[in-house]
């Protein structure tokens, strides 16, 4: 008999065999001599279930049989449709990536704005909330530029360029504290100008021919 089995036979728990054992308390309460993580150890446990990121991903691809062949490895992404990918051939513009960000800005009402949030003052522009937003847009189109020059490109399309405001209010000293949490969503294609030649050539004038007979 080994040593951890004899340890499991005295009822003496291993860091191997405690991992894997299921919870018995649930939400009970649980003594505190018995507690052996930190709230900031569980903080990740509970803001698991909270925070998740999912990406779904549709498209198509494509194999390149007319342009000479890039020397980045591997298919190229891009958030355009196939027309505009033709559109940006004709001009002798290549797709490089795809670029995104989402930025997230926390905007605190000052105190007259609260008390604003408190009466009704009629329309009434929040200049935090609209500040809010443009430093949310500010941070993530510096940051899809930035994507944008680390794949070599010289120009970017933007596809889809959205933005949510969610409220937050919460009592301080006996006052409610007005706060908002704006989120800046960016999709675009990385693209390089002047990649190649136009292709195929460009459309010419449209020649109209009237033939009146003889």
């Amino acid at each position: 008999m080994g040593v951890e089995d004899r340890l499991r036979e005295l009822g003496i728990e291993t860091a191997e065999n405690r991992a894997f054992r299921v919870e018995q308390r649930g939400i009970e309460y649980v003594p505190e001599d018995q507690r052996t993580m930190r709230p900031r150890e569980l903080a990740g446990l509970w803001a698991g279930a909270i925070f998740n990121v999912e990406y779904v991903v549709f498209g198509t691809a494509v194999r390149e049989t007319t342009l000479a062949r890039s020397d980045s490895p591997g298919p190229r992404m891009c958030a355009l449709s196939a027309q505009d990918v033709d559109k940006l051939r004709r001009i002798g513009a290549e797709t490089l990536s795809v670029v995104g960000h989402t930025s997230v800005v926390a905007v605190a009402l000052s105190v007259q704005a609260n008390q604003m949030m408190r009466s009704w003052w009629g329309n009434q522009e929040m200049t935090e909330v609209t500040e809010g937003v443009y430093a949310a847009r500010h941070l993530a189109m510096e940051e899809v530029t930035r994507q944008a020059r680390q794949a070599g490109a010289n120009d970017m399309v933007i596809s889809t360029l959205t933005h949510d405001i969610a409220h937050h209010e919460y009592e301080r000293l006996g006052f409610a504290q007005h706060f908002f949490i704006v989120s800046m969503h960016v999709l675009g294609t990385a693209i390089r100008l002047g990649a190649h030649e136009s292709h195929p050539a460009p459309l010419g004038m449209p020649v109209l021919s009237i033939n009146l007979g003889a």
